[in-house]
């Protein structure tokens, strides 16, 4: 493991020291840089390579210097050497009289590195000081610490005019103004001055033409009164009204704007609507080589012939098509264009539906893992998802195979049925078990999801280490059937290295003998991870989860396979798998009937694929339920890890110091795994 650290920090050196330009020098053998201390030559090559190439192998003459030494000169300047000069100079023949080379030197006074000292905002009360300042700094970076760079602040000055413009302020003007560019104090301070002018916003909107419910369109048009009046808000004014035309079954419908005028910031229009024919669909068809049945793909698009057509169904439609995950591509169109009556056609384009792989993994204490299996996604065109699949380690062999009808009596609840079989070995015993399990899954929106499921487990507990337990007391084997039910609520914008977005879950299982379960408890869990990008590139990443077991009923003991552990790859990483929490006279963990975990998690990304992070873990696992909210028995990690990012995931190395072990705990742990910690 030492070797194999150190192995991954000198990846991370190298690709750091690796981040050079990808110019070669030798391409511009006859070409020297004097003067540049604070910037490489092969960088400033790199900015001015077009126009090198162009002097050197096209002939270009004098020009293409010019050129050249203005992009050096503009390097500089984005960089904050506000003061800059680049001059040059040609020695040698002229290349286009005798196709003689020519040396050339460019000749660089740098000057002072400038900080944009101070930045005064000014928006003539269009725009709130913060909201301002918020369109600003991303793109100049905090005063005080930042680069003066006139660019910067031009594009700055751009978008806050673009943001007046889009609140009605359409004759706005920004401008910047320098304040103080000091070459002695190597400081700069400007002002971005906004001069807004009167605000237009929309008074009064006309309705000309043959609507049907023309009382309940001016309403709609009438929503947007009091809005700003700007020309991209305007075109989203009519697609919105077109949309609700569409909605109410006149797919085309078609709006513009036929008169306008302008009176002291009170703006009136005019609104042209062409209706046409109201459409009832006939028929509902599919078109394309597919072997998918025609039952499943109207029980997908849940569109029935003789209702009235309306374009968010149809949008509806093709949400769902895309997201069985069958089809490379999805349209909709009307048959004929016109008419009262028409077809409703999806052109659709179908994928293969087969899938095998095969992901090799690492885990801190499993060590070399893998998984493999297949998974039919149309099996016999039906739609329904048929899967294989198993993980294999030195401590786990796990199996799965089961079956899904994504669209089960309506679309967005899905049925599975599963068959599973387990055999793991934990630090301090090990298990086999066998289960079957049957769950409805229904998706309420893009992120939102609940689930519903019946488990029935037969669990055996073939060897333990355990020198506290009487094997008289120790439940063995025995059968758990259970109902649970949980919450999934997921916005985060990618499930394998997330920059923003949540996910919160929330679970509840209820195991007894009324239902063939020879233990009886309650189980409840949660869990939350927040993940923020503080700027490009870095993610402030944290997580809380708390769950506890309660036996119920003649149940008084919680067997040992039900029972949470903690410590671990992706737990309280200054611990090794199971470590933390409850132990018996030889230190084997016992596990426990509830704990608490909360990490907090700092990653920057780094050149080349890699990223580092420094974390916080903390932790406690309590023996009985009851002590759940006794913020007792802490444990705690503070680490910092290396990732590699892979399309499987993350390569991860993480090392947890422990800042107060007790007599029998390490004083650190390193874990090497794939996939981030949470």
């Amino acid at each position: 493991m030492k070797h194999l650290a150190a192995l991954l920090c000198a990846l991370v050196l190298a690709s750091c020291a690796s981040t050079r330009s990808g110019i070669d020098p030798d391409e511009f053998g006859r070409v020297t840089i004097e003067g540049n201390e604070s910037i490489p030559t092969e960088a400033l090559l790199e900015a001015a390579a077009d126009h090198l190439r162009d002097f050197s192998d096209r002939g270009v003459g004098k020009a293409a210097i010019d050129d050249a030494a203005y992009r050096i000169e503009l390097h500089y300047r984005s960089r904050g050497f506000a003061f800059a000069i680049v001059d040059y100079a040609i020695e040698g023949k002229s290349l286009a009289v005798d196709n003689a080379p020519n040396d050339v030197r460019f000749l660089v006074d740098e000057g002072p590195k400038v900080i944009l000292s101070e930045l005064e905002l000014e928006s003539g009360g269009a725009l709130e000081p913060e909201r301002m300042r918020a369109i600003v700094t991303p793109i100049t970076g905090e005063p005080g610490d930042a680069p003066f760079v006139r660019r910067s602040l031009n594009d700055a000055a751009s978008a806050v005019l673009q943001i007046a413009r889009d609140s009605g302020y359409a004759d706005a003007r920004c401008e910047v103004e320098v304040l103080e560019l000091e070459r002695e104090t190597s400081a700069g301070r400007a002002r971005i001055v906004l001069a807004p002018g009167l605000r237009n916003v929309i008074d009064a909107v006309a309705l000309t033409g043959d609507v049907e419910d023309g009382e309940r369109a001016r309403d709609e048009l009438n929503k947007s009164l009091g809005e700003p009046y700007a020309p991209r808000g305007l075109a989203s004014m009519l697609a919105r009204f077109e949309e609700h035309l569409r909605d109410a079954g006149f797919p085309d419908a078609h709006a513009e704007i036929a008169e306008r005028s302008v009176q002291e910031g009170r703006v009136r229009l005019v609104v042209h609507v062409t209706v046409g024919e109201r459409v009832e669909i006939r028929e509902v068809r599919f078109e394309g080589e597919i072997d998918t049945r025609g039952s499943y793909l109207h029980d997908l698009v849940d569109i029935a012939p003789g209702t009235r057509y309306a374009a968010r169904d149809v949008r509806s439609a093709l949400q769902r098509i895309y997201a069985s995950g069958l089809f490379s591509r999805a349209q909709a169109r009307l048959e004929p264009t016109t008419g009262t009556e028409r077809d409703l056609v999806f052109d659709l384009v179908e994928l293969p539906s087969l899938e095998l792989w095969v992901e090799p993994g690492w885990g801190s204490y499993d060590g070399p893992r893998a998984r493999a299996g297949l998974r039919e996604h149309n099996l016999l065109g039906t739609g329904w998802v048929l899967r294989a699949e198993g993980v294999a380690s030195a401590k786990t062999r796990r199996a799965e195979t089961g079956v899904t009808d994504p669209v089960f009596l309506i679309p967005d609840l899905s049925l599975d049925v599963a068959l599973q079989y387990a055999r793991r070995e934990e630090p301090s015993f090990e298990f086999e078990e066998a289960a079957t399990e049957t769950s409805l899954r229904r998706k309420w929106s893009r992120s939102l999801t609940t689930t519903i499921a019946y488990r029935f487990k037969r669990s055996n507990l073939i060897a333990d280490d355990l020198l506290s337990l009487d094997p008289t007391e120790v439940l063995a084997d025995f059968d758990v059937s259970a109902i649970k039910v949980a919450a999934i609520n997921d916005t985060r914008d990618n499930l394998l290295t997330p920059r923003s977005g949540a996910r919160i879950e929330l679970s509840a299982e209820w195991a007894d003998a009324a239902l063939g379960s020879e233990i009886d408890f309650l189980r409840g869990a949660g869990s939350i991870g927040l993940f923020r990008e503080l700027r490009e590139g870095t993610v402030l990443a944290s997580r809380f989860g708390m769950g506890a077991i309660v036996p119920i009923h003649d149940s008084t003991e919680i067997p040992l396979q039900e029972r949470y552990y903690l410590g671990g790859e992706s737990s309280v990483r200054s611990f090794n798998e199971s470590e933390l929490g409850p132990k018996d006279a030889a230190k084997e963990p016992l596990g426990g009937e509830a704990f608490t975990l909360a990490s907090l998690e700092l990653r920057q990304a780094l050149p080349r694929n890699f990223e580092i992070a420094l974390f916080g873990d903390a932790g406690n696992l309590q023996s009985s339920y009851a002590d759940l909210f006794s913020g007792e028995d802490y444990r705690y990690a503070i680490g910092i890890g290396l990732r590699y990012e892979l399309p499987v995931g993350s390569l991860r190395f993480d090392v947890g110091w422990n800042p107060n072990p007790l007599p029998d705990e390490d004083a650190y742990a390193a874990h090497f795994s794939i996939g981030q910690a949470f």
